[in-house]
């Protein structure tokens, strides 16, 4: 038993071939992904500025009357059924 639990081994096992080509592929490929993300983070950060500041238009201005809704708590149940927490965050 002791002999199974040792870390220590004769023959350590190969490391695996390295591919230059291959690797730079590989890790261009994984900044590719996360330039984009970056990206896509902001554009979404900046999507949700612009809808809170219309939501404030909206609350401000009364604007749900043109909809005969009776509050902007009705506006945010309409607009945002599945969660109205995603609308006043």
């Amino acid at each position: 038993m002791i002999g199974l639990t040792s870390l220590v081994t004769e023959y350590p096992p190969m490391p695996p071939k390295f591919n230059r080509r291959r690797t730079a592929f590989v890790l261009g490929k994984i900044d590719e992904i996360l330039a984009w993300e970056q990206r896509k983070e902001a554009e979404r950060d900046t999507k949700l500025v612009e809808l809170a500041r219309y939501l404030c238009e909206v609350r401000a201005r009364q604007y749900w009357r043109l909809e005969s809704l009776k509050s902007f708590d009705e506006v945010l149940e309409e607009r945002f059924p599945e969660s109205r927490r995603k609308a006043t965050t």
